[in-house]
């Protein structure tokens, strides 16, 4: 088997974290609304980070082929597909990590100490996975084309960019699932009462107004009417 060394340039796509593909799809709990976060929204929030991930990764792969042009070194298309492939899919796999973290504290709901505290591991945890993963990608997609992956593996560099994109995902999980706002009861206006608040007494050419409420009831007597009080 031949050997080759391979540097994977740095890219400034997001690095997204995971758990289990079809809890992104909102196929658990989720979906039937018993968590509390709509399943559309979780869908939402996961195919705009795949969308993001492919539009990024494929402008990463002919910028790092360019660049490979313009210093005349010599480059297979085929190794920055690898690359930036092998971080999209280990990204897309492992970002549910972010999304398990804003469960347990939520930015605006829990309190901030809780929320640094939850993120700084869950940021952690969603590194290592990430590099971890991507790394055996490389190295299974060398070997099938008959090459060693020989590429560095340095954690603290690659947390230094999971760091940010765990931020810029976390947003997208945020913001896709937030919990939707009661409408606000509309206002009830009072009909206008249609009862006369006063009635209108006539005595020849004298005319007395009386409030309703003091009237108790209404006789006929003749052709006239017998008015007493309440």
């Amino acid at each position: 088997m031949s050997s080759a060394s391979a540097s994977p340039p740095s890219s400034w796509s997001g690095r997204h974290g995971g758990r289990v593909i079809r809890l992104l799809f909102g196929m658990n709990g989720e979906a039937s609304g018993t968590s509390g976060v709509p399943g559309g929204g979780l869908r939402t929030a996961w195919l705009t980070i795949a969308g993001s991930l492919l539009f990024v990764d494929t402008i990463n792969v002919f910028t790092v082929l360019d660049d490979a042009a313009r210093l005349h070194r010599r480059l297979s298309a085929w190794e920055p597909v690898i690359w930036e492939g092998s971080s999209g899919i280990a990204e897309l796999t492992v970002c549910g990590i972010i999304y398990l973290a804003l469960r347990v504290a939520r930015p605006g709901v829990t309190s901030w100490r809780r929320v640094l505290v939850v993120h700084a591991g869950a940021s952690v945890a969603y590194s290592t996975t990430h590099v971890a993963l991507m790394i055996g990608l490389r190295r299974a997609a060398y070997a099938i084309r008959g090459f060693q992956y020989l590429g560095p593996a340095e954690w603290l560099y690659e947390y230094r960019k999971d760091l940010v994109s765990y931020v810029l995902i976390g947003a997208i999980f945020w913001l896709c699932t937030r919990p939707a706002r009661a409408a606000s009861p509309a206002a009830v206006v009072e009909p206008p009462s249609l009862s006369p608040s006063s009635f209108d007494i006539v005595e020849g050419a004298r005319m007395t107004r009386v409030p309703v409420s003091a009237i108790g009831a209404v006789r006929a007597a003749g052709e006239l009417c017998r008015i007493s009080p309440g």
